[in-house]
């Protein structure tokens, strides 16, 4: 006769959730807050060994000096569900966790000090953000200390900055959390709405104090927040709007404000900041301006002359193809493949290329290889870095400097024109990147290739250097229904 033996074809952690689930070989019992405390069969059984192995909490609870030998434990903290999915993931590292349960298994794994599974649930919520969880997500992040997870939730924040202030838990918001978000040079919405959304959030806490709305008490309520809130940079029938006969401001600020909103104050002598709040990644596009020909298998140059107003980080770049053309033949002949060597003809064509930028005595270039499939709907092609560079604000321009070899005899470029920035302004707000096209040098074919710059702003909320690679977990975009996709 042939036993079959639970263990086979199963994987370690695979055998220690079978153990936990059918209950094998348990020596310890806990009781939890929502099971009948007479009832001795509602009991949640596991293993000492286990437990103390990945806890320290539990290690003194089971082997330390006052460890105890009266079973059910009490878990006077938790409730059953939640402690099942914080002891699956003991046993197997993996726990199946819905947006409403991975609060409270991340608020049990801090408890015990279980690290990878503050790092799993952390992990498992920023990948399921959404508008309306991204304000509770921010909160526990700062509570937890998490600062990689605080980062990537701004981001999150930074994109969606229109609908976050929709959102009721907006006026909620304990006063750190709002300093941090207002704070941002990327929190991208209308200056006004900010203002009066702030001043509500104010009032609310005047409410809870039972003290009275006028102008004076709301800046105190603020704080710091207040210098946060940019109306500098507002029109002047919105600070008017904002403020007129509120009492937030004594007649020395209120003038001064207006004067620089006018274009003749001193930005030294204003109550709040001037910075210009910026999209978290911001692209700049270069249009046609000049021509340029040329046939054949060329190595092509561009140089650009560039300058910032503000720190940036520039993440990746856009080529222009419209004006190549593919001939008939493989990527191995000139010929058109008829009878020459039976390769199928293809419009794929590779491009060895090199992204420099210049500055002074910095100076950092990238390789890149693109293989690049021709059509009529596909007209360039994007190149992202894999070391972003980033730039600071200073006197002086930096240059950025490509070189891009077509590996191909199947190449003819047909009229192609200079690409120069036609205006950094959108909405009335400056871009921080300015970029211009200056003559290209060596024996390189004066091409104008460069289409787009994509770069990141800087946030300003850190003064160390901040994380510009993008993961999977901060990829993130919007959808209709307010979920990550």
């Amino acid at each position: 006769m042939v036993l079959e033996h639970w263990q086979l074809g199963k994987t370690a952690l695979q055998c220690m959730g079978t153990i936990l689930t059918d209950k094998r070989w348990t020596d310890v019992s806990f009781k939890c807050r929502d099971q009948d405390p007479d009832d001795i069969e509602a009991c949640i059984h596991a293993h000492k060994v286990i437990l103390a192995a990945r806890s320290p909490v539990f290690e003194a609870m089971f082997y330390g000096p006052c460890a105890s030998e009266t079973y059910p434990l009490k878990m006077e903290e938790i409730d059953s569900e939640i402690f099942e999915l914080f002891l699956m993931y003991l046993y197997t590292d993996m726990a199946n966790l819905t947006e409403s349960t991975a609060p409270l298994v991340l608020q049990n794994a801090h408890m015990y000090q279980v690290t990878g599974l503050v790092e799993y649930c952390f992990k498992y919520m920023i990948q399921n953000i959404t508008v309306n969880t991204a304000l509770d997500l921010l909160q526990m992040a700062l509570f937890y200390k998490e600062k990689t997870y605080e980062d990537k939730t701004l981001k999150f924040i930074d994109d969606n900055a229109d609908k976050i202030l929709g959102c009721d838990s907006f006026l909620t918001l304990p006063q750190d959390c709002l300093f941090l978000i207002l704070k941002g040079n990327t929190f991208d919405a209308n200056e006004k709405k900010i203002f009066e959304l702030a001043v509500k959030w104010a009032e609310a806490q005047c409410d809870i104090k039972s003290l009275p709305k006028d102008g004076k008490t709301v800046r105190e309520m603020l704080k710091d927040v207040f210098y946060q809130l940019r109306v500098p940079i507002m029109s002047v029938k919105e600070f008017s709007e904002s403020t007129f006969l509120k009492g937030y401001y004594n007649f020395e600020e209120h003038e001064r404000i207006l004067s620089y909103i006018a274009g003749g104050g001193d930005a030294s002598m204003l109550p709040n900041s001037n910075q210009l709040r910026y999209p978290r990644i911001d692209e700049v596009q270069l249009v046609e301006k000049r021509l340029g020909k040329s046939e054949g298998n060329y190595q092509i140059e561009t140089k650009l002359f560039g300058s910032v107003e503000k720190t940036l980080t520039i993440l990746s770049f856009t080529i222009d193809t419209s004006k190549i053309e593919v001939l008939p033949g493989c990527r191995y002949c000139t010929s058109s493949c008829r009878n020459c060597c039976g390769v199928k003809p293809n419009k794929h064509v590779e491009f060895e290329g090199k992204f420099e930028v210049s500055y002074k005595e910095l100076k950092t270039s990238e390789k890149f290889v693109k293989i690049v499939e021709f059509n009529e709907y596909n007209n360039e092609f994007s190149v992202q870095l894999r070391n972003p560079v980033k730039l600071v604000k200073q006197e002086g321009q930096f240059d950025i400097v490509l070189q891009l070899k077509v590996a191909s005899h199947r190449i003819k470029y047909h009229e192609w024109k200079r690409h120069t920035i036609s205006n950094n302004f959108e909405n009335g707000c400056s871009k921080a990147l300015n970029l211009s096209y200056g003559d290209t040098y060596g024996s390189a074919f004066n091409i104008y290739s460069i289409k787009s710059v994509i770069f990141q702003n800087d946030s300003g909320r850190n003064n160390s250097q901040e994380t510009v690679k993008e993961d999977e977990t901060e990829g993130t975009s919007q959808s209709t229904d307010g979920s990550a996709t």
